[in-house]
Parts: structure tokens; sequence; C-alpha cells
């Protein structure tokens, strides 16, 4: 009986561990078979966010580019009009074509009264480090820089508007610490 009894006992121990094993495969195979379903799911979400972020980044472009036209527009009104170009000099054209939307090259033109009361026309052509917004927002201090030089401080010989523009631009760009600061410039 007593064999009978153990027999039985290991028959049910192996019976359990049957369930065991059949249950864990039957298990197995179900991921098997759930898994594609999952990562289809899983692709789909995936899909679902790089489509969002693919809006958000389509929408920021947007803006930036709308930003950089009202910049162009801005740059575009430091520029001397056409009048004042053919006062200066009636015979010539100017070709302004920017590498990107926004440029690091400006022009620039005045007829001025010199302390002689002798009237002279003072134009540059001016190429700044940089394109896009970097040489665009050099341009405009170098814009700046020759009105504050010809206009406020009656500069109109041409080293002097240089080397007042230079200190002034030196004084601007390397405030208080040169270790940081901007190694742009222009060439005038």
């Amino acid at each position: 009986i007593t064999d009978n009894i153990d027999m039985f006992n290991e028959l049910e121990d192996l019976k359990k561990n049957l369930k065991n094993i059949i249950y864990k495969r039957t298990k197995d195979r179900r991921n098997q078979q759930n898994m594609p379903i999952e990562q289809r799911d899983e692709i789909l979400t995936i899909n679902t966010e790089l489509n969002e972020t693919l809006k958000e980044v389509n929408r920021k472009n947007k803006l930036i580019t709308e930003n950089i036209r009202i910049a162009e527009l801005t740059q575009k009104a430091v520029l001397p009009e056409e009048k004042t170009v053919y006062s200066l000099f009636p015979d010539h054209y100017i070709l302004f074509k920017p590498k990107e939307i926004l440029s690091g090259d400006f022009y620039w033109g005045k007829k001025i009264k010199t302390d002689d009361s002798d009237e002279v026309s003072v134009f540059s052509l001016a190429d700044c480090t940089g394109h896009g917004v970097p040489g665009a927002l050099m341009s405009i201090i170098g814009n700046n820089l020759l009105n504050n030089a010809v206009l406020n401080k009656k500069i109109s010989k041409p080293s002097e508007i240089l080397n007042h523009m230079q200190n002034e631009f030196h004084t601007k760009m390397y405030k208080d610490d040169e270790e940081g600061a901007i190694k742009d410039g222009m060439d005038i």
C-alpha cells in the first residue's frame, strides 16, 4: 500500500509539473501570437507621436520663417532708397542677392556737408561675418555705426569713419569679457 501511495503521490507531482509546463508553453505561445498585435500597437503609438512631433516642427518652422521674413523687411528698410543711390551715382546698378533670406551684406550711402560746407558723397559696401540671422544683425550694427560716424559725428574722411566704426564696434561687442565676446566683424 505504501508503494501505491508513494507512486500515487509521485504521479500527482508529475501531473502538477506537466500542468505547469503545459500552462507555461501555452502562455508563451499566446504571447508569441499576441506579439505582432502588440508590436503593431507600439508602432502605431510611435507613428502617432512622430506625426505630432512633425506637426510641432512644421508649426515652429512656419513661425520662424515668418519672423525671418519680417526681419528681411527690416533689413531692407535700412538700405538706402534707390533715389538716394541714384543721386550719388547716376550710372550704377545694385545686385543684392542674399545667400539666405537675410544677408550679412549691405550697402550704405549719403550726401553730407563737410565742415568746409562742401557737399560730398559717402558710399560703402560691407560684407559682414556670417549669413542669415547673425550676418543680418551684424549688418544692422554696421549700418548704425556708419550713421553714427557720418551723420552724428560728422566724419567724412573714409579712414576716420572706419577707425571710428572699429572703436565703436569693439566697445559695443567686447564690453566686459573679451573671452566670451563674439569674434565677428565686417569687411567694408
